[in-house]
């Protein structure tokens, strides 16, 4: 494989992307440590499908949270630098090349702020639903959204490189 390696520019969209995704991120980190010594010992950890609370355990899965959202992150940031490396549905020329690479970087970039707003919300009802005084429900929307969102991202993607 012999393709090749340009640098990609960061648009606008780009780094609103990436500065949501971190925003989120510390934001939900924040809002972890502000809550936390507040909390029950025990809190929702898992929701049905019907986004009823159906597990509970140590209010310390919330760090959990935090670390896969990290973990990801960080992944996700390691795997958009080398995007030579990646499949694509077209042979990658020194002509398309940067607009092929552009385009798989910002979905990685959409995925990145996709999954730091789901986290965020996960981590917001797991704290709701460990306080008394509200529910531990997940929106029945939310299945559905996160879906949406996500499998959206890459058929707009797909259509996007495949146009010319």
């Amino acid at each position: 494989m012999n393709r090749p390696r340009i640098k990609i520019e960061w648009k606008a969209a780009d780094w609103w992307m990436e500065g949501i995704a971190i925003t989120i991120f510390v934001g939900t980190t924040l809002h972890i440590l502000s809550q936390y010594r507040s909390l029950p010992d025990s809190i929702p950890t898992h929701f049905s499908f019907s986004g009823e609370a159906d597990s509970y355990g140590p209010k310390s899965s919330l760090w959990w949270v935090v670390g896969i959202n990290v973990a990801l992150y960080g992944l996700l940031t390691g795997v958009a630098r080398i995007p030579h490396h990646f499949n694509y549905l077209t042979d990658i020329s020194p002509q398309n090349a940067k607009r092929q690479y552009t385009a798989s970087v910002r979905l990685i970039r959409y995925l990145k702020m996709i999954i730091s707003c789901l986290f965020a919300y996960l981590s917001i009802e797991m704290i709701l639903g460990a306080k008394p005084e509200t529910s531990s429900e997940l929106s029945y929307m939310f299945l559905p959204v996160t879906l949406t969102l996500i499998v959206g991202g890459i058929i707009y993607y797909l259509i996007k490189v495949s146009s010319k």
